[in-house]
């Protein structure tokens, strides 16, 4: 089972746009977020256990931390039929990027619950 970067930043794509309504754009293995002003970079997966698990280095970057990308990995193990990449996509998208989203929102923007704390994550990127 070999999958490419671009293969996972087409996927990612799809999910962003179609799953969650987001306006998503690819160029290669990475996927550009207009409307968030970020862009996040997909690099060559690791796929482990003889395909039943991959890990898929993802970078984030917005220009108002300059030109380097914040990297992460999404990690994920087949399971119900589901390919190891989706369910790596999947929980990265609801888990981790709005961490990032948060982070490049002016603070006035932030949903503050009014103890210094977010009150959702939901509120930064939607689920579809």
């Amino acid at each position: 089972m070999e999958i490419s970067a671009q293969e996972v930043a087409a996927f990612l794509g799809r999910l962003l746009s179609e799953g969650h309504g987001l306006a998503a754009r690819v160029e290669g293995a990475m996927v550009h977020l207009p409307d968030q002003k970020m862009r996040v970079a997909v690099d060559t997966p690791e796929i482990q256990h003889r395909g039943m698990s991959i890990r898929v280095p993802i970078g984030v970057n917005h220009p108002s931390w300059g030109e380097p990308f914040a990297w992460d990995q999404a990690v994920g193990i087949a399971a119900d039929e589901r390919h190891p990449v989706a369910q790596a996509l999947d929980a990265w998208t609801h888990n981790v990027l709005p961490v990032f989203a948060a982070m490049a929102m002016p603070a006035d923007r932030l949903p503050w619950d009014g103890h210094g704390s977010l009150k959702s994550w939901a509120l930064v990127v939607p689920r579809g």
